[in-house]
Parts: C-alpha cells; structure tokens; sequence
C-alpha cells in the first residue's frame, strides 16, 4: 500500500523583487536536506532518476523511478512515482504512481530482469493548467541494453498500428482498439487504455507482460500523460513511437528531469520535450527534441544536434532545454568528460552547426552524466541567469550548483543574437557520490534540487531535496 508522505522544515521566503542585488542581501542559513523519497514513500529501498517542476499555480511536483527490483535499470521492476507540495517544499503529499505495472509486487526485491517497466521520467507544464509526464516504457526483460531496432508499429494501407506477437512469431496489429491478424482477420482479443489484453472482452493480461498471449515488439516505447487538475486525476497513456520514431532506430527515450514552454520569440508557446535515441545509421547517441504547438494534441520532432557533426566516442545524449531572452534554445547534453551545448534558432526544430565542448562544467570521464538547467525568472545585476546542476568531477561525486549570466557577445551570420553564459558562481551541494540531479524555481524564489546522494551504494534508497536562496548560491 502506498503511503502519503509528509515532510516539514522551515523554509524563508526572498524577496519579491524584479532585480536581485545579492550585496544588499544578507545571506540565511543553509537548510538541511531531506530524503523526501524514502523508504516508506512507496514501500520500496531503491529510488533513482530525479524530475522536479513548478507550475504557474504554485504547485511542486517531485517525480522519481520507483525501483522494487533494487537499483538497477530496466529490465527491472521500475515504476514512475510522484509526489507534490503546495508551500515551496516545506511539506509534501500526494504519493501516487503516474506510470505502474502490476505483474510483480511493490515490494523490495532483487532486480526482477523479467518484469515490464517504466523510466526516466519527464515533467512540463504545457497550457491551461496542463501537466505533462513522459517515461521510457518496457516490455518484460528489455531494457536500454538490448533494446532491438524498429518503432514498434506496423504500416498497413498508408497508416501505422501497434504491432503484437504470439508466441508463435505470428504477427497482429491493434485498430482502434480491436486486434487483427496479418490478413486483417478480426479476433477476439482487444487492447484498452492501459494497455490490458481482453479476451472475449475479459482480462487476461497485458501487452507489456511476460505471460501475456499477445505481447509488444521488443523495442523501447516513449509514453506520455497529462493531467488537467493539479496531478489529481491522469489521461490515459499514450504512446508517441507512431509518428516520431522511425524504424532505423533502437532505444527512443526521455531525457529525465524536466521539459520547458517557449515564454519569447517567434515559437512562443511551444512545448519542448528533450530525448535521445540511437539508431543503426549512427555509432553513438543522438540527443534531439519533441515539440508541439498545440498543447500536446500532436507531436513533432526535431532532428538531432549530432547529425554529421560530433558521432564517434563524443555521444550526446540526456539533455535539458534553457530559453534565450528572444527565444533561442540552448540544450545542455551529456557526454563524456564535459557538457555539449547546443544551439536552435527554430524552437529545437534544427541546430546550428557548432556544438560546444564546455570544459569548465567537467563530467564523468568515461560516460558523462545526466545535467539539470533552468532559467531563473529574475535578473541578476540587470543580467538574466540559469542555474545548473551536475556531479563537478570526472567521477560522479562533488554535487555542484552553477549560476550562469547571459551575455549578449554579438550576432551569428544568420543576424540572430549570440548570447554566451558566463559562469560567476558555483556552489558545492554534496561532496561525496552524487548522481543524477534535477532543479525548479520554487513559488517563493528559492532554487530547489533533488538529488541522488551517495549514488555509488548498490542500491539508491532515497533521494535528498533541498533549497536554496539565490545568495546562497552566491556566497562562495
């Protein structure tokens, strides 16, 4: 059973001014952490993957992988959890499952390599009080590791749909919810909104489950949902493989942490959902954006930043998404050693060329790792800031907070404005094993993070959150 949490510590508000003079700010006392999941949240002794989001109403989401089968990633038992707070996280309540499959028990385990599985959650606020949550969704015993090629859809008569097999091989696709054969024989199985394989209109399974008559391809799955009343009640889960992934590609996934809505510009408005995916016409992982302009009714996708550009050793994969004050996108990316950053002048729809290769926000040597960055709603010295977070070593450990000031340097080629960030700050979290992290903008203008602290345990049993005022941040 899952229990609701609820977590309280004094916090104190900054002040509610357009323009910040850290100076004239005296500076309080830093707050203690706090392990917002934990064991009791749902029942469970290994969290990962952080994803943090406040919304124009004032609402904290915190989001995290439910790992019953201990730390490791899918195949395992992993489902999506979230939890929120209404004070600028001082309390959190509200513990629910946004993503869960029930063929294995929420309770502690050793890794279940067999059991379907959600990860790598994602959270946005799109319009009208809309909230998205998007993870990478497995059938049982497929993960990132032996994902196989293809989107996972048959195309029949111009139009593709949800392709099943037997344990024959035999193939079946599923059309408006009723199941047909490959000679477009209509069965007696049918397939509902979450995903429940009925026979003869009685349930018998589900598609993403071992011992399910009819199962998916053996292929990775994004899934989204949203919720129109504050996390309260959810859509049921769609699948976005249709349109967006092609069948060159294998692992198509979330980049976890958080998306962004286009506040400036010419794609004002837009909804920007980062991803990466690799494919058989590349050696490496190829990080690239969804998008959609009409509150995530329909969906698009950007091509990838590392099209003919970097390949090779030089991957780049998880990304997070910060505007420029006209609009223009920049994407932080893993990759191994550094941080990559790209440019788009069209909403995440193309990039320009030059990808940079940022030395000073230094990374795991070997893979990289998974970076959070966000925009900061008021300035600093007159000047806008994001705040970024990553482990500042060649080892995943030294949890660091960076402030970064955007300057305006000049003007591409193209006539559009170059902007540069400048790092003025950076602030230690946590100096020992830090893993995967994720910011937001508290109601109350204090930076929030959630965290994996002591990531290099076997298993992540909890994930820390704390807050931060600006000049905090700032008192180096």
């Amino acid at each position: 059973m899952i229990k609701k949490l609820f977590i309280s510590f004094t916090l104190t508000s900054v002040l509610s001014i357009n323009a910040i003079n850290i100076d004239a700010l005296a500076v309080e006392k830093e707050e203690v952490a706090t392990h917002i999941f934990n064991t009791d949240t749902f029942n469970t002794q290994a969290y990962r993957i952080p994803a943090l989001l406040t919304t124009s109403s004032g609402v904290t989401y915190a989001g995290a992988d439910v790992r019953f089968g201990g730390g490791a990633d899918s195949p395992n038992n992993i489902d999506s959890g979230l939890i929120q707070s209404n004070n600028s996280g001082k309390s959190w309540m509200n513990t629910q499952f946004t993503f869960h499959f029930d063929d294995y028990p929420d309770q502690p385990t050793k890794n279940v390599t067999d059991s379907a599985s959600t990860i790598d959650s994602q959270l946005v606020e799109g319009h009208n009080n809309r909230i998205f949550t998007f993870v990478d969704m497995f059938k049982s015993g497929i993960g990132y590791p032996n994902t196989e090629v293809g989107s996972g859809y048959t195309l029949l008569e111009n139009k593709k749909y949800l392709r099943l097999t037997n344990n024959d091989n035999e193939e079946f696709y599923v059309k408006e919810g009723k199941v047909y054969d490959k000679n477009n024989k209509l069965t007696n199985f049918k397939v509902d909104n979450e995903f429940n394989l009925l026979k003869d209109n009685i349930k018998v399974s589900n598609i993403f489950y071992k011992n399910s008559t009819l199962t998916v391809d053996n292929t990775s799955f994004i899934c989204m949902k949203y919720s129109d009343d504050n996390g309260k009640t959810w859509s049921s889960p769609e699948i976005l493989n249709k349109n967006l992934k092609t069948d060159d590609m294998k692992f198509f996934g979330t980049s976890p942490g958080n998306g962004i809505t286009i506040k400036n510009g010419k794609n004002k408005d837009r909804i920007v959902v980062p991803i990466y995916y690799t494919s058989t016409k590349s050696k490496t992982e190829n990080a690239a954006v969804l998008f959609s302009d009409d509150n995530g009714q329909t969906w698009n996708r950007g091509e990838t930043p590392n099209k003919n550009r970097i390949g090779g050793e030089s991957k780049i994969s998880e990304s997070q998404i910060v505007e420029m004050p006209n609009g223009q996108l920049k994407m932080f990316s893993r990759t191994p050693g550094k941080t990559a950053i790209s440019t788009s002048f069209d909403g995440g729809e193309t990039w320009d060329p030059n990808v940079e290769l940022i030395d000073e926000l230094i990374s795991d040597k070997n893979a990289g790792v998974q970076t959070s960055v966000i925009n900061y709603s008021k300035k600093y010295n007159k000047k806008n800031i994001i705040i970024f977070s990553n482990p500042a070593s060649y080892n995943r450990e030294n949890g660091t907070i960076r402030i970064g000031q955007i300057n305006n340097i000049g003007r591409y080629a193209n006539g559009e404005p170059k902007y540069e960030i400048d790092w003025i700050s950076k602030k230690a979290v946590f100096k020992g094993a830090f893993g995967y992290s994720s910011l937001t903008e508290l109601p109350n203008h204090k930076i929030g993070i959630l965290y994996e602290e002591n990531h290099n345990q076997p298993s992540t049993n909890y994930l820390a959150f704390k807050s931060y005022t600006l000049e905090q941040l700032m008192n180096k």
